[in-house]
């Protein structure tokens, strides 16, 4: 049991399927950071520490590409950078990979071209993502895929793949079938594809 006194608010979770721990959003002496945390030894450890929102964590374990996509209103692709002197976080949010493997400080901006609120960002398939963004006033799904740039390194390419007349709520992967879930609202009702 993971003691409520190390966070103030525990925002939400995911499970790392090839391990004993959990990735945690939490809020923590007033920030909203992630933590990780290991069943069997019931340690806590803090992977973000700074005044950015990191929200909405989810393990990613297929694929080349190994660790934690989360949304974070950060300005930089960097874990625990400092504002300037009276900044305030605030801006829209994105996407963002932390490699689990290689634990650095350097993070892969997932959407950082997205037009509009991006939300839900998942992995999608064996070494890409999808989000949601209502960049035309409508919740539809994008996938980021890799391209490599003049220095070989991967640069993330938004792909829109969605343009419905309803919003997509949610969406989620499933790598067994390779196959999407959405739950669409309708003027019928919530429809789920």
């Amino acid at each position: 049991v993971i003691s409520q006194r190390k966070f103030d608010r525990v925002l939400s979770f995911t499970f790392m399927e090839d391990d004993d721990k959990i990735v945690i959003s939490a809020i923590k002496n007033g920030q909203s950071d992630l933590f990780e945390y290991r069943m069997k030894r019931g340690q806590v450890t803090q992977l973000t520490d700074d005044v950015y929102d990191d929200l909405d964590p989810v393990f990613v374990s297929s694929g080349s590409r190994k660790g934690i996509v989360f949304l974070s209103n950060r300005p930089e692709p960097y874990i625990n950078i400092r504002p300037l002197p009276n900044e305030l976080p605030s801006g829209k949010m994105n996407g963002f990979f932390y490699n689990a493997t290689t634990k650095s400080y350097e993070l892969l901006n997932l959407t950082k071209d997205a037009k509009g609120d991006v939300s839900q960002v998942i992995p999608y398939g064996q070494d890409n993502f999808a989000y949601l963004t209502n960049d035309n006033g409508v919740s539809n799904r994008n996938i980021v895929t890799f391209k490599r740039n003049e220095f070989n390194v991967d640069v993330p390419v938004s792909i829109p793949v969605t343009n419905g007349n309803y919003g997509i709520l949610s969406h989620q992967y499933n790598p067994a079938s390779k196959s999407i879930a959405d739950a669409i609202e309708t003027p019928n009702g919530i429809d789920v594809y």
